[in-house]
């Protein structure tokens, strides 16, 4: 097969690449398409391909600036049997495109994103969502699709429920399971990621996915996150990255991260919840200190691993064993990857990392947040609850605990209530993961040479 591989952030790599890597194997004739739209950060580049120079040989690579250009490379271009995108078609139709690519536009789900952005897709772009076109949606388990789509429909916030027709028509959806995950990232040698990052051979990790801090959150009337995101963690975070910066940088940087500070401290003082928890020791510091005393008294390895968005609180490093500042430059393996493949028990906060985690044989602890984590954004919080579903509660796979709870009792929880079982892993995976018997990325190019 022909195939087109859409790539307009580095990250997507991240979902693609075990895809690609088999689709090489198989002799499928593979072209990737970066959008490097101009001064976004995370846009993907040649140099964080994430297979070899010889490999480089045997696959297409082609950069563009735009989805518009997208649109004249796909009209002038000849066809390709698929077109594999995250996301539904980012230019405008007209008749000539829309015969090359009318039931071969293939979204592949990436966890719960999928769905947020098609609910929220006036957010995004003013691209028309439903346009006429026959698409191809390929999700992880039809289990988890009914739930998401459930809770979307379900929904009366606002008046866009017409956006989940793009669900059902026009649409094939077809379960191929979780496809991040493959047996080259389960085969990874554990004792070489040790060694990479200095990590004893006779510790168990626990890896703790720090909380995902932004101030400038959108959010419904009612429900601003940043004054309870400063109490919790805002006034503790490195605020300024200085990496390889000069003397004036620094001083500059230092000047502004305290502005900042001071500015989070005032906020605090404007909210009752948020001085609540101020005044109560309710913060990630405090949390992450609980952690280490619980991996200090059952013999864990404490590591924290940052993300370049998110640059964690500015005491991490007192308190871990080790801080890994991810860059998100590495792919197949990711960063995370190599540490999930060492880890014993990772925990986040309401995060999709759960699935990956699992899918690698950690144990998942999901840090319950309050409501206004939220946001105000009832389909979001119905998805990602606790409550709401197994997801985040599954006995022997995934355990939700409450901030306070962590603080004042984690550290003499026993880590038996942490411990996988395998039988219990197989039904979460058959849930929510991939409910069949191949595997995923098998999958993907099974279901696609049947639809050809």
């Amino acid at each position: 097969m022909k195939l087109l591989f859409i790539i307009d952030t580095k990250q997507t790599y991240r979902i693609f690449s075990p895809i690609i890597d088999l689709g090489k194997v198989l002799n499928h004739e593979i072209t990737i398409c970066h959008i490097n739209i101009p001064d976004v950060k995370n846009a993907p580049s040649i140099n964080i391909f994430p297979f070899t120079n010889t490999e480089k040989n045997t696959i297409n690579i082609i950069e563009l600036n735009s989805f518009k250009d997208l649109k004249n490379f796909i009209s002038k271009s000849k066809p390709f049997d698929f077109y594999i995108s995250l996301y539904p078609i980012l230019f405008i139709l007209d008749e000539k495109i829309k015969k090359k690519i009318s039931g071969k536009w293939v979204i592949l789900q990436t966890g719960f994103d999928t769905y947020y952005r098609i609910w929220e897709w006036h957010n995004f772009t003013t691209i028309p969502l439903l346009q006429d076109y026959e698409r191809i949606i390929l999700t992880y388990t039809n289990e988890l699709h009914s739930y998401c789509l459930d809770i979307i429909d379900s929904n009366k916030e606002v008046n866009n429920h017409e956006n989940s027709s793009f669900f059902r028509e026009k649409c094939k959806l077809i379960n191929i399971g979780f496809c991040d995950v493959d047996e080259h990232l389960e085969a990874l040698n554990k004792n070489d990621i040790r060694n990479k990052y200095c990590i004893p051979n006779n510790k168990e990790v626990f890896l703790y996915l720090p909380f995902p801090f932004f101030l400038n959150y959108h959010f419904k009337k009612g429900f601003n996150s940043k004054y309870w995101q400063s109490a919790f963690t805002g006034i503790f975070q490195k605020l300024i990255q200085q990496k390889n910066s000069n003397c004036i940088e620094r001083l500059s940087g230092v000047f502004r991260g305290s502005i900042k500070r001071l500015f989070m401290y005032f906020l605090i003082f404007l909210d009752r919840r948020a001085l609540h928890w101020y005044i109560h020791g309710l913060n990630e510091k405090n949390l992450m200190k609980s952690m280490r005393k619980f991996c200090d008294k059952n013999d864990l390895y404490f590591v924290v691993k940052n993300r370049k968005k998110h640059l964690g609180i500015s005491s991490a490093s007192d308190i871990a064993h080790l801080v890994v500042n991810d860059d998100e430059d590495t792919y197949y393996p990711t960063v995370f990857q190599e540490l999930l493949s060492i880890s014993k028990i990772v925990s986040g906060y309401h995060s999709t990392a759960v699935f990956e985690s699992v899918a690698m044989k950690s144990f998942y602890i999901n840090i319950i947040c309050p409501e206004i984590f939220f946001r105000g954004y009832s389909a979001v919080k119905k998805i990602q609850d606790h409550s709401n579903s197994k997801i985040y509660n599954f006995k022997g796979v995934v355990s939700s605990i409450e901030i306070k709870k962590i603080i004042n009792e984690f550290s003499s929880t026993s880590i038996n209530n942490f411990s996988l079982d395998h039988r219990q892993v197989k039904k979460y995976e058959n849930l929510y993961i991939n409910s069949d018997k191949l595997i995923p990325r098998k999958n993907f190019y099974n279901t696609l040479e049947k639809i050809k």
